[in-house]
């Protein structure tokens, strides 16, 4: 699943947390079977929201590099209290 290509559509799109870590995801796949796992431990559903440039995001956090990693992975994966999200800055 990728975003449209109208980069201020707004698209469904998931947020998740490792188990009970800091580490959250997005992704545009509702059951987060793209998020990378690790010794058993899953992905847990946190909220459905609209993802766009525009739009807010459930989480302090600018949109941008979220899309960008979304079109480059097809999810992208972060840990709250850390400044160097994991996606891409271009």
């Amino acid at each position: 699943m990728q975003p449209t290509s109208g980069e201020d559509e707004a698209v469904q799109a998931y947020l998740f947390q490792f188990e009970d870590s800091d580490q959250f995801a997005v992704s545009l796949d509702r059951t987060g079977l793209n998020l990378p796992t690790r010794d058993g431990s899953r992905w847990r559903l946190r909220k459905e929201f609209l993802l766009g440039v525009q739009d807010p995001m459930p989480v302090p956090m600018n949109p941008e590099p979220v899309l960008r990693g979304i079109r480059v992975r097809g999810y992208f994966t972060w840990h709250l209290y850390h400044t160097a999200p994991f996606g891409t800055s271009q």
